[in-house]
């Protein structure tokens, strides 16, 4: 007998926000740094070895690779603090709602109980709030705020912790296997892989940079790469949030 689902956990880049601009951001700031040591470095030359690392290697931090590469240690450690300063105070500017989140978490929000489960900084939480969505959600978890990562099992431990109900009775519904749909399984949570197409997410980019780097995510994209063991696989797999409902139903 399969047990009633309780609770639906979302990541929140490319489920509930769009996740491309922050990645945009991410590659033309490494870029400018290593085009500063290398002026014949191009900014395709970074993409092609970006995909080149998700292809051979299924490198989901395929920047933080890049940027020690190419930057060293130390230099890719201070940018990436720059970053991350950026998007603690400007976290609305790089990450836009994806279209039709807040009527799928209304109706979703009608029969389950609703958290966050994400690797955020925390002025997602604040973005969450100015858009009227905290509302819908019970438990939100970020990464900044507990100082756990997803895949770490800690985090979907805590996850259990919180929402005080058995693995079984949950759902985390994300983008990427290796972050969400592999450790969800493993501790015995029901998943649902989100494979958005780039127009359902609603990004129109506004520069020769985004247009590069959103031709090169058509190309190789780590939330795209499928699942290779049984352990990977996804109970559900939907590639319009509309279809969540659904799929949760197929669940229980």
């Amino acid at each position: 007998m399969k047990a009633k689902i309780k609770w639906l956990f979302f990541d929140v880049g490319n489920v509930i926000f769009n996740d491309d601009p922050v990645m945009i951001f991410v590659y033309e700031n490494l870029f400018k740094k290593i085009h500063k040591i290398d002026s014949s470095f191009t900014f395709t030359d970074l993409l092609t070895e970006r995909e080149q690392l998700i292809i051979g290697n299924s490198d989901g931090r395929h920047y933080r690779t890049l940027g020690k590469r190419h930057l060293g240690e130390k230099r890719w450690r201070d940018l990436w603090l720059q970053i991350i300063e950026e998007l603690e105070h400007n976290y609305e500017k790089y990450s836009p709602s994806i279209p039709g989140i807040e009527y799928t978490l209304g109706e979703l929000s009608r029969t389950y109980k609703l958290g966050i489960a994400a690797n955020q900084v925390s002025a997602c939480r604040t973005a969450l709030e100015n858009r009227g969505l905290i509302k819908y959600f019970s438990i939100v978890l970020l990464s900044a705020e507990i100082g756990l990562l997803k895949p770490d099992d800690r985090f979907f431990k805590t996850l259990i912790q919180k929402s005080k109900c058995q693995p079984d009775e949950m759902v985390m519904i994300g983008d990427r296997i290796d972050n969400d749909i592999l450790p969800a399984n493993k501790i015995g949570m029901k998943t649902i892989w989100v494979k958005l197409d780039l127009e359902k997410k609603g990004y129109i980019p506004d520069s020769e940079h985004s247009c590069l780097y959103l031709d090169s995510l058509k190309r190789v994209a780590i939330s795209c790469i499928e699942p290779q063991r049984e352990v990977d696989k996804p109970d559900q797999t939907v590639t319009s949030l509309t279809d969540i409902s659904g799929a949760v139903e197929g669940l229980g």
